[in-house]
């Protein structure tokens, strides 16, 4: 009894240290979510794509784009792309409106969800995704995208 006590902490610990993972108690259950930065805080100028990500069996996400210190008006498109491994080719699960300014944007994806153009997306997080931002010009914007997973 006592091993077994001492393996679920250690295990609890290594999540929590290595997987920026949150262990929520739901009522009846725990539930894992998982949260991570996709781009960093930082200047650009281009369009950009993150490395791609893989979700291991979580239904759905939330993206927070935070927008800062805009020169001039940039335009910023962010969008939600997953992987078709059967044609080799990325598509589009949601994208958001163009992002003109300083400000705060979530997109939204997951089964049941409310569908509301360029804010949520009524579906599952596919296995491989990415983040793509695509620069309507070429004015400076600092920015960061967050991920959330959702059980």
């Amino acid at each position: 009894m006592k091993k077994s006590i001492i393996v679920t902490v250690a295990l609890i610990v290594a999540i929590f240290a290595f997987g920026l993972t949150t262990i929520t108690w739901t009522g009846s259950s725990l539930d894992r979510y998982r949260a991570g930065v996709v781009k960093a805080l930082a200047y650009y100028t281009t369009s950009d794509t993150s490395d791609t990500q893989t979700n291991w069996g979580h239904k759905g996400i939330r993206i927070t784009v935070t927008t800062t210190d805009t020169i001039l008006t940039p335009s910023l498109v962010f969008t939600l792309q997953g992987y078709n491994v059967s044609s080799a080719t990325w598509f589009t699960v949601l994208a958001s409106a163009a992002i003109t300014g300083e400000s705060t944007t979530n997109l939204f994806v997951y089964p049941g969800a409310a569908v509301t153009t360029n804010v949520s997306a009524n579906t599952a997080l596919p296995h491989f995704w990415r983040i793509v931002s695509a620069a309507g010009d070429t004015d400076s914007c600092k920015y960061a995208v967050i991920a959330e997973l959702i059980p």
